[in-house]
């Protein structure tokens, strides 16, 4: 493992490595699972209007995605997302195929019932089901950079798809031009839950070793409500800046005044504010018209072998 840089997850130092066999990007020591599911029930899973908003329009975000890439619908096999959050993809794709999920979180279990009966919720992680092949397709949306290891996970997914069937994978990209430039600092870099980030370009030879190969390794540029925003970074650290600029010359009227002039430009970007959608939108056209390659999110697209 190389170090890349120190950050903290839980409240706990930590350090970001990548890893030699896969060459994924790891936070160690990892977040337990009792601590993640702690995190997850206070703060992460909330059936507010926002919340459940933002969850439909980035479950036809996924839908779109794998569909531009070769998701054939209707599907005539049996398909599983893990991770499903409020269901809204399962949901969706259930008009085209027969849906399974696994939802570890208690909060999204009784919604799912409530609002979306077509959908078979099989368990809560993947070793509640049996080991046999039975999906032709896999969906796993912004759920791998949660996990502790990515090569486990892979095996589970495996023992449980036909042959010839697919693992489609969304994630923040290991390889994007925000996390080089910006290091821990970047959106989707060091948050409580975030333990691992994968490359776009992965080792061969260990997908190989855990039975899959790839179709696709696409970087993408997330939507607007879900991207990390970098205009948002920078205006927060010069933001920063003029606030001590303004603490050791308290009489500076230019302190004061920058101080003012960027906390107010930048409210369209305040996290968790419907009112920001407007700003990242701006931020994501620019981004994809001045082509800032590579971009945030990666869609990874195996076949078993």
């Amino acid at each position: 493992m190389q170090p890349r840089y120190d950050t903290t997850i839980a409240n706990v130092p930590a350090t970001m490595y990548r890893c030699d066999a896969c060459q994924a990007h790891r936070i160690l020591p990892p977040i337990s699972d009792e601590a993640l599911a702690a995190f997850y029930a206070k703060t992460y899973f909330t059936l507010d209007a926002l919340a459940t908003k933002k969850a439909h329009w980035l479950a036809r975000d996924y839908l779109g995605k794998v569909k531009r890439f070769g998701l054939p619908l209707p599907v005539a096999g049996r398909c599983l997302e893990v991770g499903a959050s409020y269901g809204f993809f399962a949901a969706l794709l259930a008009a085209h195929a027969t849906v399974d999920i696994v939802e570890p979180f208690e909060a999204c279990h009784a919604y799912v019932r409530e609002q979306f009966p077509k959908v078979t919720l099989a368990g809560r992680t993947l070793n509640d089901l049996p080991p046999v092949p039975r999906y032709q397709h896999v969906f796993c949306f912004h759920t791998v950079e949660h996990l502790p290891a990515f090569g486990p996970f892979l095996d589970d997914v495996h023992a449980r798809v036909t042959a010839g069937g697919r693992l489609w994978i969304l994630t923040p990209n290991a390889s994007a031009r925000g996390l080089r430039l910006h290091g821990r600092s970047w959106g989707w870099a060091a948050p409580k839950e975030h333990t691992q980030f994968i490359p776009q370009r992965l080792n061969g030879d260990f997908l190989q070793k855990h039975g899959w190969t790839i179709v696709h390794d696409r970087d993408l540029a997330p939507p607007p409500f879900h991207m990390p925003s970098e205009w948002w970074l920078r205006l927060t650290q010069w933001h920063k800046h003029w606030e001590e600029k303004q603490k050791t010359s308290p009489s500076s009227r230019a302190a004061r005044w920058m101080t003012a002039v960027i906390h107010r430009a930048r409210q369209p970007w305040r996290p968790r504010q419907v009112g920001r959608l407007p700003g990242l939108t701006v931020e994501r056209a620019w981004s994809v018209l001045s082509r800032r390659r590579p971009y945030d999110e990666l869609l990874l697209v195996l076949q078993k072998r």
